[in-house]
């Protein structure tokens, strides 16, 4: 099968928009999808750990961390922009396992490639 992108851009501010980006990513790869999420702009808050530490539960819903857990156990790639993270002087290690800093070009290539590009 082919694959899907799903781009996040919303902050953990507009933590329902996050969630659902995650939920969509996890559902796609567990269809069979190769999936790569791609974290810009304020969605670079998604995966810090210290933004999904703060995260408040809602009752009743997922946190955004459990659908971030399992996006990644259907195997979801996490990547966030690179742009992003030099303008908010972030590193690595400000971010949760497994998320990869990627340029501006790897989501062009990303897009052009897929089959379909959903976006929070």
């Amino acid at each position: 099968m082919s694959g899907v992108v799903i781009v996040i851009l919303s902050g953990m501010d507009e933590h329902r928009k996050v969630r659902s980006g995650f939920m969509f990513a996890g559902i796609s790869a567990a269809m069979g999808f190769e999936t790569t999420v791609y974290c810009v702009q304020d969605g670079v808050e998604a995966v810090m750990k210290k933004m999904l530490e703060e995260e408040r539960a809602e009752e009743g819903q997922p946190t955004v961390r459990q659908r971030l857990d399992e996006a990644l156990a259907h195997g979801v790639k996490i990547l966030v922009c690179e742009n992003a993270v030099k303008n908010r002087k972030l590193k690595q290690d400000d971010f949760i396992e497994g998320v990869e800093i990627a340029g501006a070009v790897k989501l062009i290539d990303l897009a052009v490639d897929a089959d379909a590009v959903l976006t929070f």
